[in-house]
């Protein structure tokens, strides 16, 4: 999947704004499979179960001629 691998390139770039941890939970029917699946992406560390700690949560779907995907992502700052 390219958007693994566009991820992968800035793994360096996240340190520079004091992020502690980063998650994007990726559904839909990856790689033009016929039924949906997911996929985690986590760097760093994201508490589950913690009220007192500053985490940012953004949701988004994206509509493609391939089907629609979800997009989930967490972070986690230090």
């Amino acid at each position: 999947c390219h958007l693994i691998i566009n991820i992968n390139k800035y793994k360096i770039k996240i340190s520079k704004f004091k992020i502690k941890g980063l998650k994007l939970l990726i559904k839909g029917k990856l790689q033009g499979k016929m039924r949906a699946s997911f996929k985690y992406l986590q760097e760093g560390k994201i508490p589950n179960q913690s009220f007192n700690k500053k985490i940012d949560f953004a949701t988004k779907n994206l509509c493609t001629l391939y089907g629609v995907y979800g997009l989930t992502l967490w972070i986690f700052w230090g």
